[in-house]
């Protein structure tokens, strides 16, 4: 962009783009100007050429002088602003490449143009200064009309047309000395700048409706791109998520609510080839991009963990999680909790180990509720020779159901900015019979609760134990996995 260009706020990534929608506009306009100067003075010769044969006594009349010298002059002028235009239309406008060059030739063309009127005005003045002639209201037609057309900065827009109000001035004020106007002229001369207020303020109104438009066009087609973006983000994310089923011995199913297109809550799970499942909820800080990109961090770790050492505990494995956060995550405040249930299907037994994540709860077939507080603290708060955690182990019975969730589930407002709370999910689980599906129920309670205004991620996941399988098992703490654990 040229100096006299005018900047664009919205920094220097679409600052290319600007530059050459402006120069397209401006060459675009520059020939609209052409055209419409050629239109005026063909206008203007024709009424020139109709007055002198409606009223050829004119050119007699008085000293047989002053008219006829001033319809000639008049006649030269609008063949010579004709040449000027035309070459500049015919000879220049396809040369131009760049906006600097097209505000080059709009200067000289407009400079020249009124440097031509003024000076036949002048003629005309000197020899008839009866004839009604205004050269200060030509430069500001000039202006005016220029400014109409161009979208050039007003500071563009006054250098061809500041040597004309000068020289306009010069004359002025030696015609008013010599008239003996010592106190109006130098006035006049102050005040005549005024002239060129309409034509500065349409430029000024052009150039910023022109960049509104531009950043508006701009964020526009950023937000549609975002949006397409984040909805191929969401499928690839959500992808990573498992698939709810109930197998006839055991029903997992879930419900997931990111407060934007994606979010940092996360669950996780897999079995292993003797049927143990593996559980795992994660609640990244934060919602978001940020926080589904921490998501899949943590999913590629949680899968190498898997494949690498399928049967650690799951204290074990939110030890070497708080590692991994503590050494790639925490330096940019990223911090995570999560909680781990390790449950074999065969005699409903479970191991859990729970970070800093909101407390599980477990239903019983006759409605009791038992509350499994956290083990450890965040993940990524503390060191890893800081970070102690604890297994925690109990039985299901066939008719329980494991309830876990994130935050985002209980801390929603409702109209009277109270809370739901741990205590209202707690309460609401106390229903007899059951619902069909636990995370549908929950999940509708929360958005009945705040309206369906939710500033937070919400995932809820149950785990319901049908029935017993086949009752034989393995010890799933290998051998080769105990070094690893010592870690």
């Amino acid at each position: 962009m040229t100096a006299e260009a005018p900047d664009f706020p919205e920094g220097d990534r679409y600052r290319g783009e600007y530059e050459i929608e402006l120069e397209r506009w401006f060459r675009r306009r520059f020939g609209w100007l052409c055209v419409a100067f050629l239109i005026w003075q063909a206008l203007a010769a024709i009424l020139l050429a109709l007055s002198l044969v409606v009223r050829p006594e004119d050119i007699a009349t008085g000293d047989g002088q002053g008219p006829m010298f001033a319809r000639a002059m008049a006649a030269v002028s609008t063949v010579s602003v004709l040449v000027v235009v035309l070459w500049f239309w015919r000879s220049v406008r396809p040369k131009i490449e760049t906006r600097a060059e097209a505000v080059q030739a709009a200067t000289r063309m407009i400079l020249t143009l009124g440097a031509m009127t003024f000076l036949f005005e002048l003629a005309i003045l000197i020899a008839h200064p009866g004839a009604p002639m205004v050269p200060l209201a030509s430069i500001a037609f000039w202006h005016l009309m220029a400014s109409l057309f161009l979208p050039w900065s007003p500071r563009e827009s006054l250098t061809p047309i500041a040597p004309l109000l000068l020289a306009w001035a010069v004359w002025y004020g030696v015609r008013g000395g010599l008239q003996g106007e010592w106190v109006s002229t130098p006035i006049h001369v102050l005040l005549a700048p005024l002239v060129l207020v309409p034509g500065l303020a349409v430029s000024q109104w052009r150039l910023t409706r022109h960049r509104r438009q531009f950043r508006t066009k701009v964020r526009k087609r950023l937000f549609a791109s975002m949006r397409r973006e984040l909805q191929q983000a969401r499928i690839i994310h959500e992808s990573l998520f498992p698939k709810p089923f109930d197998d006839g011995d055991v029903r997992f199913d879930y419900r997931y609510r990111p407060a934007h297109e994606i979010g940092g809550d996360f669950v996780h799970l897999w079995t292993d080839h003797v049927g143990v499942m593996h559980l795992t909820v994660l609640d990244v800080t934060g919602h978001g991009l940020a926080s589904a990109m921490t998501v899949h961090r943590l999913y590629g770790e949680i899968e190498r963990l898997r494949f690498e050492h399928p049967y650690l505990r799951p204290g074990s494995v939110l030890s070497l999680l708080n590692r991994y956060v503590t050494l790639t995550l925490a330096q940019h405040k990223i911090f995570a909790t999560a909680l781990l249930v390790r449950f074999d299907p065969r005699d409903g037994s479970c191991m859990y180990a729970n970070a800093g994540h909101p407390p599980v709860f477990l239903r019983a077939r006759n409605a009791a509720i038992r509350e499994l507080d956290s083990t450890a603290p965040m993940l990524g708060v503390l060191q890893p020779q800081d970070f102690g955690v604890e297994d925690l182990t109990f039985t299901l019975e066939p008719g329980d159901t494991l309830i876990a969730y994130t935050d985002g589930a209980f801390e929603p407002r409702n109209r009277k900015g109270q809370k739901l709370g741990i205590a209202g999910l707690q309460a609401s689980l106390k229903r007899n019979p059951a619902p069909p599906s636990w995370a549908d129920f929950l999940l509708s309670l929360v958005e009945s609760h705040s309206g369906g205004a939710l500033d937070d991620d919400i995932l809820i996941a149950s785990l319901t134990f049908h029935r017993r399988r086949d009752p034989n098992r393995i010890d799933v703490l290998s051998e080769a996995d105990t070094a690893v654990v010592s870690l």
